[in-house]
């Protein structure tokens, strides 16, 4: 057994990292994220492969974009199912938790495309920054002494357009409009909560590059 650890010794060493032993002996920890971030897009890059090294299933989820959901047809309620499905297509996925950023560029629309490699494996991961709105609408109670309830609604919005920002410097504020067909009508009384803003989400996984072509990127992540 011991001659065994040996020779099983310089390949454990050669991971980049202690939690690469995890994957090297098929027992990746299953652990929940604490710090959790899709204010920038690496932010969000960070928060997807962390939840990927650690096999958080539930920040996986949240980080995918809702257009990658519909594509892949993900739903929260089966996704660890759908995840080891898509972790089977793409072997590549188990240990992008491993993984260096070796360079980014601009994708489509704004978008980041992250080039990564990880044990000598180069592949590539696409963010993208998406619109959300959510709405607490109040509904009076039916009957005196009862509590008023709260109706939430809200969506991610892929348009840009959608909600935008028009800053008011010589007023030292920001003047944010939302446009959507759910709120035309709503009355000022009726709200009982308003967010809206933007994050970022995985829109593609680019998977492995099989070409030397393919690795170049215009610039390098400092």
């Amino acid at each position: 057994m011991f001659l065994r650890a040996l020779a099983l010794l310089p390949l454990l060493l050669s991971l980049q990292s202690c939690c690469g032993l995890y994957y090297a002996l098929g027992c990746a920890p299953e652990q929940k994220l604490t710090k959790v971030s899709y204010d920038s897009p690496k932010e969000c890059l960070d928060s997807f492969l962390a939840a990927i090294q650690f096999g958080d299933t539930r920040v996986i989820y949240e980080s995918l974009g809702e257009d990658f959901k519909r594509r892949n047809r993900l739903s929260g309620l089966g996704f660890e199912i759908a995840w080891e499905r898509i972790k089977r297509d793409s072997p590549w996925i188990q240990g992008a938790g491993e993984a260096r950023i070796k360079g980014v560029r601009t994708g489509t629309g704004g978008s980041q495309v992250f080039l990564l490699e990880a044990f000598g494996k180069p592949f590539r991961i696409e963010v993208a920054r998406y619109g959300f709105w959510e709405l607490g609408r109040r509904i009076p109670a039916e009957e005196p002494g009862e509590l008023e309830e709260i109706s939430v609604s809200g969506a991610y919005v892929q348009e840009p357009t959608k909600i935008w920002a028009v800053p008011d410097p010589a007023k030292g504020r920001v003047v944010a409009v939302l446009q959507n067909e759910e709120l035309e009508d709503l009355r000022p009384e009726d709200i009982a909560f308003l967010r809206l803003g933007w994050t970022w989400r995985v829109r593609n996984l680019l998977g492995a590059i099989q070409n030397a072509k393919d690795r170049k990127v215009p610039r390098s992540h400092p």
